[in-house]
């Protein structure tokens, strides 16, 4: 540092110091060549964390992309509060292990990884998929390439999910609202019974009728442990279609929620 008045870089003193607005270091300073009196505002300067892609370029570290990132692998919005944290974490985890200033883009996926998993299961996989599970050209062997590739790395993440009990049939059946209920074969034989009603046939034969239709609902849905209430509907309406028009009439309307004769219109069209 020089004097601004003399040029001399000796006997510079520091007479007072505080904080400015702008969260700078303010000093007032004393010349001891020429004893002019000046100020100086000090800031603290950051050296830009660089992400280095696998084609060599780099790029500023992006808090918002990587927000994107992670709320893109959420099944549900999180407490902004925490993932401004989660997303904190990463970044100075990041910036401790970079070298120069400059971590590679794998590195970083694997922080965050590392990072989700204390965070969030759900997410942590889902990323993992996205991630881990993405194919390269130019890299023949990464990426997964079958379910089983995945479930060695699951087994090897979650080694308690070598000893869960495998479901392979219909097990719980995902809500409209998001809850998770237990498969039920008799609520969907009556749902599709009361459809059937009154078609000219025995209730004998409506329950028959019914029970064909929930067997082949099942079939269709085999090694699905976990369905949605619409793959469910919309499989029943598929074989009620084949078989009796009205009654698929009368299961859509209730499954997909008419609202207005259009909609009865809209699907007795589809239906010639």
């Amino acid at each position: 540092m020089e004097c601004p008045n003399c040029g001399s870089s000796k006997n510079l003193s520091v007479k007072e110091t505080r904080r400015s607005a702008d969260g700078g270091i303010r000093r007032r300073r004393r010349c001891g060549g020429c004893y002019y009196d000046f100020t100086t505002v000090e800031h603290v300067s950051e050296i830009t964390l660089k992400v280095r892609k696998r084609n060599g370029k780099e790029e500023p570290f992006d808090r918002v992309k990587l927000r994107n990132g992670i709320v893109k692998a959420a099944v549900e919005v999180a407490n902004n509060g925490r993932l401004t944290e989660l997303i904190e974490s990463i970044y100075l985890e990041a910036r401790r292990v970079s070298h120069e200033s400059v971590i590679g883009s794998q590195e970083l996926g694997h922080i965050v990884l590392i990072h989700l998993r204390a965070f969030n299961d759900v997410w942590h996989i889902r990323y993992a998929l996205t991630q881990i599970g993405r194919l390269d050209r130019s890299e023949p062997t990464r990426g997964w390439r079958t379910v089983d590739d995945f479930r060695r790395w699951l087994h090897d993440t979650y080694p308690e999910l070598k000893h869960f009990p495998a479901y392979t049939t219909l097990h719980y059946v995902v809500k409209r609202n998001g809850d998770r209920r237990s498969y039920d074969r008799k609520k969907l034989e009556r749902s599709i019974g009361v459809a059937s009603k009154g078609r000219g046939e025995s209730d004998n034969t409506v329950f028959t009728f019914a029970t064909k239709i929930a067997d082949e609902v099942e079939r269709e849905l085999r090694g699905q442990a976990i369905v949605t209430s619409s793959q469910i509907a919309a499989e029943v309406i598929r074989c009620l279609r084949r078989v009796d028009h009205i009654a698929a009439l009368r299961f859509s309307s209730t499954a997909k929620l008419f609202r207005s004769s259009e909609d009865y219109e809209t699907e007795a069209i589809g239906l010639r």
